[in-house]
């Protein structure tokens, strides 16, 4: 029953994201070491990632990095070239084969150096997810600070799921709850629970960023 509650969990954590792409966003942090560039991160993670923060001295706040494609450097890789580039004020990172690269200035060893925010999806269930014993964690519970449980909406969708997909692989008779649970109606309660967590605040602002006047020349007016 694991098996199928961790699958039809992933498939309805698509849906959530999809409705709220910050749903299930968590940072995480790495120390940075001195004169590396490269830093691996957990599989599945960098290619969630929503955004990257750094700091090259522990008494620092925090600054955006941005993203470059390894393609638009047009440098080579080594440090002499990376630092006579880039520099700790604007640092710029790349993501390569599972790593992050930061391109900045010379690099210190800090801890907690690098703030990574991604998406985190929720954590699978485990067997005490399912038994009654009066100490079994609810569904909807995050277990850590670092991963999500599974709103409340969508426990009655993934309980119907459940019984569906675990009857028809194991040629079990479907009674008429479980065939009404066909896969238009269960799109129409994915909705339901989709809107039932959709964020509510109208009010929010999208702020667009656009370029310096030195990165366009002249202010933009020969352009």
């Amino acid at each position: 029953m694991m098996l199928f509650a961790n699958v039809i969990q992933e498939r309805l954590a698509t849906y959530i994201i999809k409705a709220n792409e910050n749903y299930f966003v968590v940072p995480a942090t790495a120390d940075l070491v001195a004169n590396q560039r490269e830093y691996p991160f957990p599989a599945g993670t960098l290619s969630q990632i929503k955004g990257l923060e750094v700091k090259f001295n522990a008494s620092d706040n925090y600054i955006n990095a941005r993203e470059v494609d390894l393609n638009t450097l047009k440098i080579p890789t080594n440090e002499a070239a990376v630092v006579a580039t880039f520099d700790n004020n604007n640092p710029y990172y790349s993501i390569i084969r599972g790593s992050l690269w930061l391109w900045s200035g010379t690099i210190a060893n800090c801890v907690a150096g690098l703030k990574l925010w991604y998406t985190q999806y929720p954590a699978d269930f485990t067997s005490t997810d399912f038994t009654d014993t009066g100490t079994s964690t609810e569904m909807e519970a995050d277990p850590t600070s670092t991963t999500f449980g599974l709103p409340i909406p969508f426990h009655k969708v993934l309980a119907d799921m459940i019984v569906r997909e675990y009857k028809i692989l194991n040629s079990l008779p479907l009674d008429e709850v479980d065939a009404a649970v066909d896969e238009s109606k269960t799109e129409n309660a994915i909705t339901r629970a989709v809107d039932a967590i959709r964020g509510a605040n109208l009010s929010r602002e999208i702020i667009a960023q656009l370029p310096s006047a030195e990165a366009v020349g002249n202010n933009g007016f020969d352009y």
